[in-house]
């Protein structure tokens, strides 16, 4: 007699749009570091531009299928022409689970069709704790308040990646905490790739600042150009470094020129190796007005960086003494916490930080079992300390862009 083949759990992992940002990563790099044994994935969007993550996808046999044809559609407009093509999708395939990675409460609507569609359970996970600016602003605030205060126990799972997301999707901070996990060897400090970064840079023994994300009004990269610019009137010598691309980025070049800095600001670009680049810095800074997590925040501490973060940053990323938050009303204070950061073995912090429960098997770890039975240690997979310390304040859970 033949053996009987276990059914797989077929899983459809979504987001909004599939490209270079944080949600992409999260989900390529747990799904590329997860144990794919009894699952089958289906990854799709609504609408797919290029992104560095899709080479090593494919390599794993996966890759990611728009729902919508073109680009350009807003956030409202993508997730609501999304509906139908996705619920006929998963109808059609027979998904069993649905894991809706979003950023806004609109999102709740797609999660309503799909359990109206018969879908046995919808994950709604909120990566985001602000709303984009736009115009239109007030309207969006409002929508977004009408739709958490009826949808939000749609989704059979509610997760975040903070309890400020958490609250800002579901109004509560009764839902499952998942770590946005890092490649923390990818982050371990390097003398040698210092050194040559730095002479690539033309850094000499100036202090490097760094920032790592798109270039957009959330990550408030203006309010760096103007940090840079008071330290410079001080009599400080420093150089910016801008790791990422952006609708803003025109407008911030431009802003360098008017403050006298442009020779003192390198904007990058995307990079598929920051780790290296973070090596090169002496101070990672997030000014961001608002975040759901910040993956950043995490990778600068593994490479023994000090991380200076607005306080828009969840207080989750602080996973050593290297990180402060500052308001970004006191400039000052900025100015300040720059000359008085602190120092540590950038070596040995890597693997404070590869036992904090951000390493990415052990959050991949940590999602296959969620996926099988909702529980987070469900099924013997090593959940460290660290994990289970990050979401004790979380709801019935245990848990940065």
């Amino acid at each position: 007699m033949g053996m009987d083949v276990p059914e797989l759990k077929r899983i459809c992992v979504y987001c909004d749009t599939w490209g270079q940002g944080g949600i992409e990563a999260f989900i390529s790099e747990t799904l590329l570091h997860m144990d794919m044994e009894g699952l089958s994935f289906r990854l799709v969007c609504a609408e797919k531009t290029a992104s560095r993550f899709d080479v090593r996808l494919a390599e794993r046999g996966l890759c990611v299928q728009p729902l919508l044809a073109g680009q350009g559609a807003s956030a409202l407009a993508k997730t609501l022409k999304s509906v139908v093509p996705l619920a006929r999708l998963c109808r059609q395939e027979g998904i069993e689970i649905v894991h809706l990675n979003v950023f806004h409460s609109v999102s709740l609507v797609q999660a309503l069709v799909l359990k109206l569609c018969g879908v046995e359970r919808v994950i709604v996970h909120c990566h985001g704790a602000g709303l984009r600016k736009s115009r239109g602003g007030a309207v969006k605030s409002l929508g977004h308040a009408i739709f958490r205060r009826l949808l939000r126990r749609v989704p059979d799972e509610r997760w975040a990646a903070s309890r400020p997301s958490a609250r800002f999707l579901f109004g509560t901070d009764e839902a499952q905490i998942v770590p946005n996990g890092i490649e923390t060897v990818r982050f371990r400090f390097d003398s040698e790739k210092r050194l040559a970064l730095r002479r690539e840079l033309g850094a000499g023994d100036r202090l490097v600042l760094g920032c790592v994300g798109r270039l957009d009004a959330q990550k408030n990269q203006r309010f760096l150009l103007t940090l840079l610019a008071a330290i410079e009137h001080r009599g400080g010598s420093a150089l910016l470094l801008l790791i990422g691309d952006g609708e803003e980025r025109p407008a911030l070049e431009r802003y360098a020129v008017e403050l006298g800095i442009r020779g003192d600001t390198v904007f990058h670009g995307v990079s598929g190796c920051v780790g290296d680049w973070m090596c090169a810095m002496d101070l990672l800074l997030i000014p961001s007005t608002s975040e759901g997590l910040s993956i950043a925040a995490i990778e600068g501490q593994a490479s023994g960086l000090p991380v200076l973060c607005s306080t828009g940053v969840p207080e989750e990323v602080r996973l050593s003494g290297l990180v402060r938050f500052l308001p970004l009303s006191d400039m000052g204070r900025w100015i300040d916490a720059v000359d008085d950061r602190p120092a540590c073995d950038r070596v040995e912090m890597n693997a404070r930080i590869r036992g904090s429960g951000y390493d990415i098997r052990d959050a991949a770890a940590m999602v296959r079992a969620l996926y099988l039975s909702g529980r987070p240690d469900a099924v013997g997979e090593k959940i460290t300390e660290g994990e289970r310390r990050a979401p004790s304040s979380c709801g019935s859970g245990q848990k940065i862009s």
